[in-house]
């Protein structure tokens, strides 16, 4: 059997001979940019200003809708999408059964805890 042929930990070639790159990448023009970010946009609930409120804008041009929605990851992404569509409490949302805790939170957000949460077996 080669060394190709087995598993490195068992002896084999290494996929990598390198290390991979550190992350994340940036220089001060992406330093300068997330300063303006930090220093001159609104965050919170309302119109937004500054690079937030310019991305936005931009974004919602580009894809030819009317808004767009900046979040800060995807547990609020889901629970804005959720509330736009009118997710309450009393409300049935399937999820499935295995996947990261933001869905159900996000659910559990928008329905105010009201209700059991189950999960089925997949047959």
């Amino acid at each position: 059997m080669s060394s190709s042929d087995r598993l490195a930990v068992h002896g084999g070639d290494p996929v990598r001979s390198r290390p991979f790159p550190g992350w994340p990448v940036y220089g001060d023009e992406e330093r300068e940019h997330l300063e303006q970010i930090l220093d001159g946009s609104s965050w919170g609930v309302g119109k937004r200003t500054g690079k937030i409120g310019e991305f936005e804008e931009a974004f919602s041009a580009f894809h030819g809708i009317a808004h767009a929605v900046t979040t800060a990851n995807c547990t609020q992404a889901l629970e804005v999408l959720l509330m736009a569509h009118g997710i309450e409490a009393g409300d049935e949302v399937i999820l499935p059964s295995y996947t990261f805790i933001a869905p159900a939170s996000a659910v559990c957000r928008c329905r105010e805890n009201n209700g059991d949460i189950t999960c089925a077996q997949n047959k």
